[in-house]
C-alpha cells in the first residue's frame, strides 16, 4: 500500500541503499582486478615483499584517518616484520 502513496519521481529507500551499495562494490573489485593487474609487472620476490609490507600504509592510514593510535609494541612488530622480509628479499 505505501508504493500507491509515492510519488513517480521518488526512489524507495531500498533501491538508494542498493546504488549505494553497488558502487562500493564496484570500486572494490575495480580495485582489487587493477591492483592485482599492476603486480603482474613485478617479479615474484617483489611481489611477496610489497604484499608482506601493506601493513606499514594501513597503519598509517589508520593514524591519519581514524586518528587511531597503535601501542609502541605494535609499531615496532610492523617495523621488524618489514625489515626482516625486506632483508629476506
Amino acid at each position: 500500500s505505501q508504493a500507491f502513496l509515492m510519488s513517480k519521481s521518488e526512489v524507495p529507500f531500498c533501491w538508494k541503499v542498493a546504488r549505494e551499495w553497488t558502487v562500493v562494490i564496484g570500486a572494490y573489485y575495480g580495485s582489487h582486478y587493477f591492483g592485482l593487474a599492476s603486480l603482474r609487472h613485478l617479479s615474484y620476490p617483489v611481489h611477496v615483499t610489497f604484499k608482506s609490507c601493506k601493513a606499514i600504509p594501513v597503519a598509517l592510514g589508520e593514524r591519519l584517518l581514524t586518528n587511531r593510535r597503535h601501542s609502541p609494541g605494535k609499531n615496532l612488530g610492523v617495523v621488524v616484520m618489514s625489515l626482516g622480509v625486506a632483508l629476506f628479499f
